[in-house]
């Protein structure tokens, strides 16, 4: 892979065997804004002539520029799944300006053609409900992938509409946020009075007793994830936002509220759907399922035999501001297995070494 140093060659890290990040194997068509990733640079990967988004995201923070976190990035994007965003590639490098390092990594990934927010508003406007199974369909793709995520200790951070994706190949994307996103997760952006109906009532919490320090020794519990998980789908079944849960001015969550809500998914919709969503949003964490656990609950799931069957959120609107190009979304039958075809666990090391000048030692 090289080393890392001012003016040097970038490290490259690749997230497939075959694809390569040379520059020439590449071929600029645009640069559009996206409010989660940023600016982001469409390229045509010439060897293939897909389509590739690339991200530049800036380090500052001398202690990230070490071997151990190159190799970690190496671990995270070679995670795959098929309702995991892929990452194809990185490249870091290091620049030097009046004696301070700046680490500038750039990050490949697949497209895709929309997200749930828009789709849930579309439908909140049109007041076309989703069928139940579109809305389990939906929810086991999520599941495959944040339990990929949660597998490697990885917590999502930020498991609201806009992070659900809808890829070019017709699957349910959930992306892995803290790499991608440049979007501070739930807590942060509440924390800056952005009000988020989607947090745990744990983190509403500490956010009332501005105990950060706690929430970010903590940020890796999973069952966070799984009650944002769980309102998010709140919303899709009643096709309201859940702002009535929280009081925003107190920083408490209204109980009842939630309850009034889950009430009224029973009357929509069979109770399985009541029985899924009311224990993913459980108040206290402890009690709330894992996500591979909530897996297993969908493997077995049964439905009214009224319903005509539709895999997942299907009939996302293309946004110009994502994509020019309309995409053939090919439907596929659920397949409720208790097998997920995705990447083992972190592999061994590689190699991956910065130049001695500007590894960090303990």
């Amino acid at each position: 892979m090289g080393n890392a140093k001012p003016g040097g060659k970038p490290i490259q890290i690749a997230g497939e065997t075959d694809f390569l990040l040379d520059e020439s194997n590449f071929l600029y068509l645009r640069t559009k804004k996206d409010l989660r990733f940023g600016e982001i640079e469409e390229l045509e990967y010439i060897p293939t002539g897909k389509i590739i988004w690339r991200t530049e995201r800036t380090l500052t923070d001398p202690d990230l520029f070490t071997s151990e976190n190159m190799f970690w990035l190496q671990q995270r994007i070679q995670l795959r799944c098929p309702n995991l965003l892929s990452v194809k590639g990185a490249q870091f490098t290091l620049v030097e300006n009046k004696k301070q390092l700046t680490g500038c990594l750039s990050l490949f990934f697949e497209p895709f053609s929309s997200d749930g927010s828009e789709e849930f508003a579309s439908r909140r406007v049109s007041s076309s409900r989703f069928q139940e199974e579109e809305i389990i369909g939906s929810l086991q793709g999520c599941l495959n992938a944040l339990e990929l995520l949660e597998s490697n200790g990885i917590s999502h951070g930020y498991m609201v509409p806009a992070s659900i994706f809808l890829g070019n190949d017709g699957e349910l994307k959930i992306a892995d946020h803290e790499l991608l996103d440049k979007e501070d997760g739930l807590y942060q952006q509440i924390l800056k009075g952005f009000h988020l109906p989607y947090i745990a009532p744990e983190e509403l919490v500490l956010l009332k007793n501005n105990r950060k320090k706690e929430w970010y020794e903590g940020k890796n519990s999973h069952k966070a994830d799984v009650f944002s998980l769980g309102m998010t789908f709140l919303y899709a079944a009643l096709l309201e936002e859940p702002n009535d849960c929280y009081d925003w001015e107190k920083f408490e969550f209204r109980k009842m509220n939630l309850a009034n809500r889950l009430s009224r998914v029973k009357q929509l919709y069979s109770s399985n759907l009541y029985a899924v969503l009311a224990p993913m949003l459980e108040i206290t964490a402890e009690r709330r399922p894992s996500f591979g656990a909530l897996r297993t609950q969908l493997a077995n799931y049964h439905f009214p035999m009224k319903l005509a069957k539709s895999p997942t959120f299907g009939n996302f609107e293309q946004p110009e501001l994502l994509s020019d190009r309309k995409t053939e979304r090919g439907r596929k039958p659920i397949e409720y297995s208790p097998k997920i075809e995705y990447s083992p666990k972190f592999t061994a090391p590689v190699d991956i070494t910065l130049s001695p000048d500007h590894a960090q030692t303990d």
